[in-house]
């Protein structure tokens, strides 16, 4: 038996065993700590195939590995969805940056396009799972049971092809003979559902396995640099491109400073809008345009690589852009200084502004390497700056952070959306304890009510970890546990 038909057969085999192991997990193990599980599991096996012989380890496999370890309690630690999301993703991002593609990199030596070539890759190697394996790596014929193998994915094949076929056939036959339809109709109401239940989630696990492990372990190189195609570009039509940016940026900001410095009613008089209104207006915008900025001037700057000559007056234009972006973002996080006044904070209102502050230390991070011939050290860079402000968000507590500023407003105007704080993660629930004390009388009783319905069962017990395990929830269990809301004086609706 051949090298590649052993490895391919392992791969396999261990595609299959996560597969396995993630419905059983499921199955006996609380929600998110399931996941985090599994993740750990299938890392501990890329590295178990490396070892046997499947491939090298990707350049800085241990830095990756690392922030892995780092990430992977973070399923666990905080309640919020939107936390989740954020770990999850970067661990994705992290299976995209092991992957081995095309030209085995170190991280610190790849640009921006060989990270997004690696990641679409990335993508097309998991959704192919283990087909490339079955189909070119394992050579069947060496198997002894290559013949009767062989006539069983024939079989499969052909009852693929005519499932289409026998339906429509079936509906027209079972509307002619109505024996013969009830008939069809007993064999589709043969309850499956048992054994779909555990065969659907093995099956597409363990095809997500088989494609990150062999994008992992097994495929060589990802970071291919794509062929210079555009060499008849000048610096007058790229720089005329980025002037014009950077000129409707300037103009923008001479717009706003008209109103930085305005009182509340002359501030209404010129504008039209209240404060309110304008702080709600245009806070998104502005964040996708700085966003969108930095992809056409690293953009420009690829197309300019080639022409020194062009390079020193496109670097000081595309400073004089940066400049302004950072000007467009501190806008931004006024308006949303702004809007949190007088609306609260919310946790899209978090998150963007941790993007933002992110984005602002890519600028600078932009400047002090492209705009000074260092492109290779931009990008690595961008990375380590995300990986930071993911880590801040996991030890600030996002939710608790809501949950404190909107108490703190209440204190002084009053008013207070507790059916949205009540919504917000266990991660929340101590800093609502130990904050609701200082609201007025209806706002507290208002959030105690709305905590209780929230978190509190038909059986009287307060967040329960038995279906879904989190640090969070056992914090905010303890806590609760410690000083529950009191309702003395409330006024409890009846059902």
């Amino acid at each position: 038996m051949s090298d590649a038909t052993k490895n391919g057969l392992r791969l396999l085999a261990v595609a299959l065993l996560l597969g396995i192991a993630a419905d059983v997990l499921r199955v006996w193990v609380p929600g998110r700590l399931d996941l985090a599980l599994w993740i750990a599991a299938l890392l501990l096996s890329v590295v178990a195939l490396m070892r046997a012989g499947l491939g090298a380890p990707p350049p800085d496999a241990a830095w990756l590995a690392g922030a892995a370890v780092i990430l992977i309690p973070g399923l666990i630690w905080r309640d919020s969805e939107a936390m989740l999301a954020l770990n999850f993703g970067a661990l994705l991002g992290l299976a995209a940056l092991a992957a081995h593609g095309s030209g085995r990199l170190p991280l610190r030596t790849a640009g921006v396009t060989d990270y997004v070539l690696g990641g679409l890759e990335t993508i097309g190697t998991v959704a192919a799972g283990p087909v490339p394996v079955v189909l070119s790596a394992v050579q069947w014929k060496e198997l002894p049971i290559a013949a009767p193998a062989k006539r069983a994915v024939g079989i499969a094949m052909g009852l693929l092809v005519a499932a289409p076929v026998v339906l429509v056939f079936g509906a027209l036959l079972g509307e002619a003979d109505p024996l013969f339809g009830r008939a069809i109709q007993r064999i589709w109401s043969l309850d499956l559902e048992p054994v779909l239940e555990h065969a659907l989630p093995i099956g597409m696990s363990a095809w997500v396995a088989a494609g990150l492990t062999r994008t992992i372990a097994v495929r060589d190189g990802w970071l291919r640099r794509p062929p210079r195609t555009v060499d008849t570009i000048g610096f007058v039509s790229i720089g005329t491109a980025v002037a014009a940016v950077a000129i409707l940026l300037l103009v923008f900001i001479l717009f706003q400073a008209r109103t930085l410095f305005l009182g509340a009613e002359r501030f209404q008089a010129v504008t039209g809008l209240t404060v309110a209104e304008y702080a709600r207006r245009g806070f998104f915008q502005l964040v996708s345009v700085a966003a969108l900025s930095l992809p056409l001037l690293l953009l420009a700057e690829w197309l300019l690589e080639r022409r020194d000559e062009a390079l020193r007056p496109f670097r000081v234009l595309a400073a004089v852009m940066l400049i302004l972006l950072l000007l467009i973002l501190a806008s931004a996080l006024h308006r949303m200084r702004l809007y949190t006044a007088h609306f609260g904070l919310t946790e899209l209102r978090l998150y963007t502004t941790a993007f933002m502050a992110w984005l602002a230390v890519v600028f600078v991070w932009f400047a002090a390497t492209v705009l000074r011939g260092r492109r290779s050290r931009f990008a690595p860079g961008a990375l380590v700056a995300a990986f930071g402000t993911l880590v801040l968000l996991n030890v600030a507590n996002p939710d608790a952070v809501i949950a404190r500023v909107n108490l703190e407003r209440a204190a002084v105007k009053g008013d207070l959306d507790t059916a949205y704080l009540a919504r917000l993660s266990a991660d929340a629930v101590p800093t609502l304890l130990t904050g609701m004390r200082r609201l007025d009388p209806a706002n507290r009783c208002s959030l105690t009510l709305a905590l209780r319905n929230r978190w509190v069962d038909s059986s009287g017990v307060a967040i329960r970890t038995d279906r879904e395990w989190t640090w969070g929830r056992i914090r905010a269990r303890e806590s609760w546990r410690r000083a529950p809301p009191a309702t003395e004086g409330c006024a409890v609706a009846s059902e």
